[in-house]
This record gives C-alpha cells, structure tokens and sequence, in this order.
C-alpha cells in the first residue's frame, strides 16, 4: 500500500501548508523608553506583540513553536509574573457602547484591582488614569458605536489604553494605537505614550 500522507503541520518550518511569521528575533526595551515597531501589512508585529504577551496561545490557524526568554530565562517559567508587569492594548477597540467613559473605567477597576483596594481608592485610581489622557471633559459621555453617537475615536483608543494603565504597567505594548486616527488625535495619542514613558506612568 503507498505510504500515509505526511502530517502538514508536523515540521511548520518547512510544511507548504504554512509560513513562518517568526524566527530568530531579538529585541530589548531599556527602562523608561518608548520602542516603535515598524514594518508592513502582514509582517508580524501582531503576532510579536501577542507572543510577547502570551496571547498567542490563544490565536488560531497557527503553530507556535520554540523558547521565548526574558532576560534569557523562558517566558514559561515566568509567565503569571510577567503578565502581572505587561500590558496589552489590542489593535481593536473592546468597548461596551452603553457605558461613559468613567463606568468603562470603573467597571475594569472593579475586575482587575487587587481586591484588598477600598471603592475611594479605585475611583481615585480612575480618576487618575482620566486625567493623565485628557478624558475628564468626556468622562459622564457614553462610548456609542457605529449606530449611536458617542466619544471620537481618539478618545475611544485613549479610554482603551486607559484600561491597561489601570494597572500601572512596567512594560505596555500597544498595537497599532493611532491606526486609523485623523492627524489631532494622532498627536494625543502619542503625547500620551511619550508623557507615560517618561515616568509618569511606567518605569
């Protein structure tokens, strides 16, 4: 009898059932800097970004082999504590459009501060986080949708980084935060990156 069909996802590498995306990268971020990652459409800065994170587990359609280190020790034997130190703003906006912005705020600090937080001080946390990125004129607005008008889209992306640095992040990766935004909320957005980076908000 001929011999079985080989296994298409057995050897990634070489399998034409699928292209590497990522392959002997090495990167370092220095303390209190701000790193761009550029390249174009297809590239794989998602896909770095969510290996880095740990998110890409959670992908489908692909194959992740090999070590991802951390200082040269593997990320697998640091992951919870270093997903407690990395953030993760997606490329897309996950916001509820019948929310304000102070209740998307709260709502996230309620679910992701430690527990042993008061109410006052996760509402001084929030109102901390609004202040740093220029949202307290639009805090009682709802975020809206397609459908119904709500905050501009630079502030939706600004209320989406919000719910990372509720966290106070030492490492935040950003995926593509002023992707699709006109030149003013350009310019807010990476304001807020480079303020954030220069210690008033990571280290």
């Amino acid at each position: 009898p001929p011999p079985p069909p080989s296994d298409p996802l057995s050897d990634p590498l070489t399998s034409p059932a699928l292209t590497p995306i990522l392959r002997d990268i090495s990167l370092s971020f220095t303390p209190g800097s701000l790193t761009g990652l550029m390249g174009p459409s297809g590239s794989g800065k998602t896909s770095l970004l969510q290996v880095l994170h740990g998110a890409a587990k959670h992908t489908r359609g692909g194959v992740l082999q090999g070590s991802v280190l951390i200082n040269g020790t593997p990320c697998r034997n640091i992951h919870h504590a270093f997903r407690q130190m990395c953030s993760l703003v997606p490329q897309e906006d996950i916001l509820l459009p019948e929310l304000t912005v102070n209740e998307t705020l709260m709502f996230a600090a309620e679910l992701r501060l430690p527990q042993s937080d008061t109410r006052e001080e996760r509402e001084e946390t929030v109102e901390n986080v609004m202040l740093e990125l220029g949202l307290k004129e639009c805090r009682d607005v709802r975020i809206g949708s397609v459908e119904k008008v709500g905050i501009s889209g630079g502030q939706r992306r600004r209320v989406s980084i919000g719910l990372e640095l509720l966290m106070d992040p030492s490492l935040l990766l950003l995926d593509e935060p002023t992707s699709g935004l006109v030149r003013t909320f350009f310019f807010v957005c990476v304001c807020v990156c480079v303020d954030w980076e220069r210690g008033e908000g990571g280290d």
